[in-house]
């Protein structure tokens, strides 16, 4: 029992290669990007111990960053749901297109409007 009292440590950069190698399917910087948010919410520590992380706070992370994933796909959807809607309003001349507007449209809807 060498870990019995944490004496052997993961550092927040091996815990991040951990959730890394388990998300292997998306792309590193936005698996890093929804690490970082979770740690500002304190919902990820800078140190674990080896079983601790292992056996108690890997799968509640892994479930955090796995829901968080779902929420941003279904809010994703719904913004390019929108973009079709309004690129179908302009190609029948119904509204004019400006550059850069439906960016702006689209990052400035309320989460709240979305997820309804």
């Amino acid at each position: 029992m060498m870990d019995y009292y944490g004496s052997i440590n993961y550092t927040f950069d091996e815990i991040k290669l951990n959730i890394i190698q388990k998300f292997n399917t998306y792309s590193n910087e936005y698996i890093l990007d929804v690490i970082e948010y979770l740690y500002r919410r304190n919902l990820i520590c800078n140190v674990y111990s080896y079983t601790g992380w292992n056996v108690f706070h890997a799968p509640i992370v892994i479930n955090k960053i796995s829901n968080y994933i779902k929420l941003d796909t279904i809010i994703c959807k719904k913004k390019l749901l929108l973009m079709r809607y309004l690129m179908d309003k302009v190609n029948k001349n119904e509204i004019i297109y400006e550059l850069g507007l439906f960016e702006k449209i689209s990052n400035y809807i309320p989460k709240k409007f979305i997820l309804n």
